[in-house]
C-alpha cells in the first residue's frame, strides 16, 4: 500500500508525545511536514520531515492527510480549511468547541467523500478496554455504579493555553472530554448531566477539580472525576454490578511509553508487548459466589493506541469506517458545552 503523505499541524504535547511518534512508527504513513516552533528540536528523530506552516501544509497538493493538534479553539477552522482543500483529516479531541460546528464538519467531510476522525485515543486505554469487556460480557451483571477518576498531583500552574481562560482551556475540555467520551462509549448518551467545578490551586484560572454526573436510569449512577491535587491518586475505575465489582488503580502505560518509544530507544510500536501493563497494577475482580465473594487479579488488556492510525490508513485506502466516527463525538461536545456554561 502506498504510504499516506501526512502533515501534522501543531507540535505541543499532543504532537510530540502522541501523533508524531504514532505516525512515524506506522508503516502506512510518510510524515512529510510538521508545523510548530519546537519541531526543530526534534527534527533529527524524523528524517525527511520538513518544518512548514499550517497554511503551507494545507495548501500542499502532495499531502493527503492533515492531523490537527493545536489549541482547542483553532480546531474547527483548521479542519474546515483542510477539508475544503480536499484533505483527509484527523482532529485531536475534543474535536471542536461547538456541537453545531462539529455537525458542519461531519456534513462537509461526507459531501466531499473525505475521511474525518477524532483522536479520542483513550478509547484504546488497556484498563478501559478491560472494563468495556466486562460490561459487554455481562460478567458483573446489571450495572448500578460506574466511577471513572483521573487524578494528578501538579500544584504549579503551567504556562500554556490549557491552564488559562482561553476558550477551550481547562480540565473540562482536556481530561473531562476523555472521561465523558469513555462513559458514552459504554452506556450511550445520558438523559441528563450536571457538574461540580472548583479551583483548588493558588492562581488557578480554570477549574482544576471537577466532578461530572451522568443520568442514565434510577438504578445506574455514573460519576466522572478529574483533579490536579491528589498526592495519592484514587482508583482509576470502580465498577459495581449485581454480580460483582471491578476496581482498578494506576494509569495506562502508553503515554509514558510513547515518550521513550522506538524513535528514542529502539522500542518498536509493533512489539507484541506494546501497551502491556505491569501485573502489579492489574485490577481486582470480585464476583459473588454461593459461599461469599471470590476476589482475584484480572489481567489488564493491552492498550492499543497504534491501532488508531492503522484504522485511519484502512479508512483512507480501503473505505472502511474511521476509528472514531466524528458523528459519535457530537453528543460529547454538546455535554461539554453545557457543562462549560455551568462551570462559568
Amino acid at each position: 500500500m502506498k504510504k499516506i503523505a501526512t502533515g501534522l499541524i501543531g507540535f505541543g504535547m499532543g504532537g510530540q508525545i502522541f501523533h508524531a511518534p504514532l505516525l512515524a512508527g506506522d508503516g502506512g504513513f510518510a510524515l512529510k511536514a510538521v508545523s510548530g516552533s519546537r519541531f526543530a528540536e526534534f527534527s533529527g528523530a524524523y528524517p525527511g520531515t520538513a518544518q512548514a506552516s499550517g497554511e503551507a501544509i494545507i495548501d500542499d497538493r502532495a499531502i493527503e492527510l492533515v492531523v490537527i493538534t493545536t489549541p482547542n479553539a483553532t480546531h474547527g477552522a483548521l479542519a474546515r480549511s483542510a477539508l475544503l482543500a480536499g484533505k483527509h483529516v484527523v482532529v485531536d479531541k475534543p474535536f471542536c468547541l461547538s456541537s453545531g460546528e462539529a455537525q458542519q464538519l461531519v456534513d462537509l467531510a461526507r459531501e466531499r467523500g473525505l475521511m474525518l476522525s477524532v483522536f479520542h485515543n483513550r478509547r484504546w486505554d488497556g484498563d478501559f478496554l478491560t472494563a468495556k469487556a466486562l460490561l459487554r460480557d455481562g460478567t458483573l451483571g446489571t450495572m448500578v455504579s460506574f466511577e471513572s477518576n483521573y487524578d494528578r498531583y501538579r500544584i504549579a500552574i503551567r504556562d500554556n493555553w490549557k491552564e488559562t481562560q482561553e476558550e477551550g482551556g481547562g480540565l473540562l475540555w482536556d481530561i473531562g472530554a476523555h472521561l465523558v467520551d469513555q462513559a458514552v462509549e459504554l452506556f450511550g448518551v445520558p438523559a441528563g448531566w450536571s457538574g461540580d467545578f472548583r479551583r483548588t490551586r493558588p492562581g488557578a484560572q480554570t477549574p482544576d477539580d471537577i466532578e461530572i454526573r451522568l443520568d442514565y436510569s434510577p438504578t445506574l449512577r455514573v460519576t466522572l472525576r478529574a483533579a490536579m491535587v491528589r498526592a495519592r491518586p484514587g482508583p482509576r475505575f470502580v465498577v459495581h454490578g449485581l454480580k460483582g465489582s471491578y476496581v482498578k488503580f494506576g494509569k495506562d502505560p502508553q503515554e509514558k511509553d510513547l515518550q521513550t518509544s522506538d524513535l528514542k530507544t529502539g522500542r518498536s510500536l509493533r512489539d507484541p508487548r506494546w501497551g502491556c501493563e505491569d501485573p502489579a497494577l492489574w485490577g481486582s475482580l470480585l464476583l459473588a459466589q454461593a459461599d461469599g465473594i471470590d476476589e482475584r487479579r484480572l489481567p489488564t488488556q493491552a492498550g492499543a493506541y497504534p491501532s488508531f492510525y492503522r484504522q485511519v490508513a484502512a479508512a483512507i485506502r480501503n473505505g472502511t469506517p474511521p476509528p472514531v466516527d466524528p458523528a459519535s463525538v457530537i453528543p460529547i461536545i454538546r455535554i461539554l458545552e453545557d457543562l462549560a456554561q455551568q462551570a462559568g
